[in-house]
């Protein structure tokens, strides 16, 4: 069969699977909620580079079905059947409105940081699927808003060395501090006025390194962090990562003598994010409980650097958007697969982090929990005493009232606050160990009435073809 015949059997099934796909489910919680939300952005089909494909990802609330034809011993199956393999996040979209984006999933975390706190939105996904489109729209936007912005940072790592880009490219060093988090030393932070904030990030972009090749005419060879500091403390840093590729994409079809060039940044780049999805795939065993495996941050510089980015726990201090960019050709979905395969993990990491804070007991609370905890205990009302509040859920759970109503006072608080604090902890405390009481007992009975218990099946994918639809399992 011709491929045109078979390119419009795809589409046609694309199109039949899409009539049939149920509504899409509501997310709980609300993405406000969230600490770390993981968003998939599908780029549409581009008519000058995508000739000959047809649409093989499709977004519909937070599942992403992504469709392959059907082939049996390497030879495509002639009556165009496909098999659609389910993916899950916490939103995707296909919807090319860059305003939409920003309003669901960017416009909270920049509030975050306009109220003191910590922003983070970072893009990564295959070389040539809109990330950095996506990143400079969000900014664009973000200026557009009025936002005031006291100063600016932009840099960009290549080759595990972080260069300045609002200083003519000057190599860098990062240095771990006492604290155990690592800074880089000397990165310039230039203060702006209103009006100047775009000139400024325009200045770092055109020093960034990009380079045509096959896959994109503007592909970045480097990671760029463009970080933001606001009037209230607050800062907010958009990364935009260099994309996974493969040989083929990364070699420049017009400039073949600097072909081993294009392949050793390839394998820069790759490392790089690979030692970033390992560093993922950690933090969701780590997630589950059990015994904590070591999480190889200090493997290369972006690890490092996004450590706090990285962390998952409804604690964390900062809010971050994760946004995955998938293209949606057939010829791009190996790197599809692999990058909704790593997204997917970060959202099962987020999920089970809640979860993990539901049923961990106010006792066995972080130094960080405690005085998180204080803070947002009767909607703030004693934020200030939160600092004072550096210790254990242990210390605080065996600490004489008299003890703890000192240690209010000295931090400004009252006799009246530091016995409401304290009594409400207990109380928490109390109820916490109730409830796991009866969660071993609803455990012992589930393991009474039904025996030895199962694990959940994997999910089927979806095969359509020739009106018929069928369950399936597809291995990828």
């Amino acid at each position: 069969m011709e491929n045109q015949q078979l390119h419009e059997l795809h589409e046609a099934h694309v199109r039949s699977f899409r009539a049939k796909m149920p509504v899409a489910p509501e997310l709980k919680p609300p993405l406000s909620e969230l600490q770390s939300t993981v968003v998939c952005r599908c780029r549409p089909l581009l008519p000058d580079h995508d000739n000959g494909s047809f649409q093989a990802v499709t977004t519909n609330g937070p599942n992403i079905y992504v469709h392959k034809e059907v082939s049996k011993a390497g030879l495509v199956d002639t009556t165009g059947k496909i098999n659609s393999k389910k993916f899950q996040l916490h939103a995707s979209t296909s919807d090319g409105d860059d305003q939409s984006i920003y309003d669901l999933f960017v416009q909270a975390v920049v509030e975050k940081s306009t109220a003191g706190g910590i922003g983070c939105v970072l893009a990564y996904g295959q070389t040539g699927a809109g990330k950095t489109h996506t990143i400079e729209a969000m900014m664009e936007i973000m200026f557009g808003t009025g936002i005031e912005i006291v100063a600016v940072s932009c840099f960009e790592i290549r080759s595990d060395e972080v260069h300045d880009l609002l200083n003519d490219g000057e190599e860098l060093r990062v240095l771990t501090g006492a604290e155990g988090t690592d800074n880089i030393v000397g990165l310039k932070k230039v203060e702006t006025v209103e009006g100047e904030v775009t000139e400024v990030v325009g200045r770092a972009k055109s020093l960034r390194s990009t380079a045509s090749t096959n896959a994109n005419d503007q592909s970045s060879r480097s990671h760029a962090f463009y970080t933001f500091f606001l009037p209230s403390g607050g800062s907010l840093t958009f990364v935009d990562l260099a994309g996974s590729e493969n040989k083929a994409d990364a070699i420049s079809h017009s400039e073949s003598e600097n072909a081993d060039e294009r392949l050793k940044e390839m394998k820069e780049i790759n490392k790089s994010l690979g030692d970033l999805k390992e560093c993922i795939r950690l933090t969701l065993v780590n997630s589950k409980g059990g015994k904590q495996q070591h999480i190889p941050y200090r493997r290369s510089v972006l690890t490092r650097l996004l450590r706090t980015s990285l962390d998952v726990s409804p604690t964390s201090e900062v809010k971050t958007t994760f946004l995955c960019h998938v293209a949606p050709t057939r010829r791009s979905l190996p790197m599809t697969i692999n990058s909704l395969n790593y997204a997917e993990q970060m959202v099962s990491a987020t999920n089970a982090a809640r979860e993990a804070a539901k049923f961990k007991g106010p006792e066995k609370w972080s130094p960080k929990m405690v005085a998180s905890w204080v803070e947002k205990l009767d909607g703030g009302k004693y934020a200030k005493l939160a600092e004072s509040m550096h210790m254990s859920g242990k210390i605080f759970q065996t600490m004489w009232l008299n003890d703890f109503i000192k240690r209010v006072c000295a931090a400004g608080g009252s006799e009246a606050d530091g016995n409401y604090i304290y009594e409400k902890f207990h109380d928490l405390v109390a109820e916490s160990k109730k409830k796991k009481k009866v969660k071993k007992v609803e455990e012992v009975t589930i393991e009474i009435v039904e025996g030895k218990k199962t694990g959940p099946k994997p999910d089927a994918a979806v095969m359509y073809g020739a009106g018929l639809s069928a369950a399936c399992v597809e291995n990828s």
